[in-house]
């Protein structure tokens, strides 16, 4: 499916029902000159306002595209690139989404079918940084993020509800100082968990009355640093608390998991599950009541942190099967999603790519299927995918099940789009940049505009004197093609005339590596 904008930081979730809904942040750019300083990304133009995360839900055909709320303009929701999705045990689907300045929560009621909008105004904070959605039973939700940007003040907020999501009336501030914002899980009997990174190591904060006090307790006492991005959090079924995390070892970046009981006060030794010999990040983990699965970022043969490698990442998978007394398995994809240095200090990173945003996501379902959503090279949030896969452990091993292709493109966000009244008219030109995959020798790129105008297809932005490799004219629509020899980055440009009507500059592209 191809899509407006890009489309990083998956999530995915599993009703009981088997229905699979995933969402990614997105930013869509209006094609004008000008800077995203944020992102570090440069001629981009503005962020568009009222432009919501974006949310596809799993089909017969594949996966679809949906607006948060049915029936409704979704550019009227309030902005927001990074969204989350959760699901309770009794079918209700979460999904929040945020920016510095705002918040909104939508909910579903019939298995993603419709969506009702949460007023954003029952969060005192509205907004922040990075925010998690949890479900528990009974109508409880909890919703956690980063608050303020200044360093005085941008500790964790917990805000939980008693009704489905219509008030929050209990918001909490965890005495924790400034650090990247924990996940955060609920279990069956509605205590409220949140895993963060402390000087201490790894820590937990437990909540037994719906969010208004917490209690700090240590899992894992290190001096080393635990996030690559995120410590992260999930719980069984019958309560079992799961923990994953990326830590230094002597010379690489490992995956490690804890599992705790009696309510996070007792916990496992840490075990590695990723390969040794890999340098690894953004770890995400999910477990049922028999199965426990980590998705994660892995570069083999690699020393040192994500931000010294230099090879190649895939992504990957560590399932163990509790039931059995098996041992971890593992899976990683056939095809690189990126090539050397992986920044994962989220906004603060300098000059070290960020392709791959802060995290992926993975979900176990009850029929022991595990579904994993990765980002595939999101040039410094300028172009990406969302891939999905699902595996299944058979015969010791872990494999891809499914679906048919067995890796299948959940969004291919690889543009940049014309608004129509401000961009594509009196002499307008609206350009955006592809980002082909490792080993594409040949592109073609499929460009639509309201009426006649020129296109071109350049090595360096065309704007900017960048290298013609394909040029041509187009009424309505045309194609441009061209052989390629290890370019990694490509500008598409259109300039309509003076003459043309309002309308969408829009492009596709379809790469080739046979």
């Amino acid at each position: 499916m191809t899509s407006e904008g890009w489309a990083a930081e998956p999530s995915v979730v599993v009703s009981a029902v088997g229905t699979v809904i995933v969402t990614a942040a997105d930013v869509a750019y209006s094609p004008v000159q000008g800077t995203v300083p944020a992102f570090g990304a440069v001629d981009l133009g503005p962020l568009t306002p009222g432009v919501p995360s974006r949310l596809w839900i799993q089909g017969d055909g594949g996966f679809r595209e949906v607006p948060p709320v049915a029936g409704s303009d979704v550019t009227n929701l309030p902005t927001g690139n990074e969204g989350h999705v959760a699901t309770s045990v009794d079918g209700v689907f979460y999904f929040v989404d945020m920016t510095r300045a705002s918040t909104s929560l939508v909910r579903s009621d019939d298995d993603g079918k419709s969506w009702q909008l949460v007023n954003p105004a029952v969060f005192r904070e509205l907004g922040g940084d990075r925010p998690w959605v949890a479900a528990g039973p009974d109508g409880l939700v909890a919703v956690t993020w980063n608050r303020g940007p200044s360093s005085d003040t941008q500790q964790q907020v917990v805000a939980v509800s008693t009704d489905y999501g219509v008030t929050f009336p209990t918001q909490t501030t965890l005495d924790s100082g400034w650090s990247f914002v924990g996940t955060i899980a609920i279990d069956h009997e509605g205590s409220v968990y949140v895993v963060k990174e402390q000087p201490e190591g790894l820590s937990l904060f437990t909540s037994r009355d719906a969010g208004v006090t917490f209690q700090k307790s240590l899992i894992h006492e290190t001096s080393k640093r635990v996030g690559y991005s995120f410590p992260s959090i999930t719980v069984d079924g019958s309560g079992g608390l799961h923990v994953a995390w990326a830590e230094e070892t002597a010379e690489t970046v490992g995956i490690w998991y804890a599992q705790g009981t009696h309510k996070g006060t007792a916990w496992t030794l840490p075990a590695l599950v990723a390969d040794p010999g890999s340098t690894n990040a953004m770890p995400w983990i999910s477990a049922n009541d028999d199965l426990v699965a980590i998705g994660y970022y892995t570069s083999l043969n690699a020393s040192g942190p994500p931000e010294l490698a230099s090879g190649d990442w895939y992504p990957a998978a560590s399932a163990w099967n509790r039931t059995e007394n098996g041992t971890w398995l593992q899976w990683m994809g056939t095809t690189p999603v990126h090539r050397g240095a992986v920044c994962t200090n989220g906004s603060t990173c300098d000059n070290v790519d960020r392709s791959l945003a802060d995290l992926l996501g993975i979900a176990v379902a009850s029929d022991r299927v595990i579904h994993l959503v990765w980002t595939e090279e999101a040039l410094r949030f300028r172009a990406s995918k969302v891939q999905y896969a699902e595996l299944g452990i058979s015969n010791e091993s872990l494999d891809v099940r499914g679906p048919s292709p067995e890796v299948q493109e959940v969004a291919m966000q690889a543009l940049v789009v014309g608004d129509s009244s401000a961009n594509a008219r009196h002499g307008a030109i609206a350009w955006g940049q592809l980002h082909p995959p490792i080993g594409t020798n040949a592109v073609s790129v499929d460009l639509a505009a309201p009426g006649v105008a020129t296109m071109r297809l350049c090595v360096g932005p065309c704007q900017r004197d960048g290298a013609v490799v394909a040029e041509g004219d187009l009424d309505g629509r045309g194609t441009l093609s061209a052989q390629l020899v290890n370019e990694r980055f490509l500008w598409w440009l259109v300039e309509v005339s003076e003459a043309t009507p309002e309308g969408r500059v829009s492009a596709s592209a379809t790469y080739d590596s046979g």
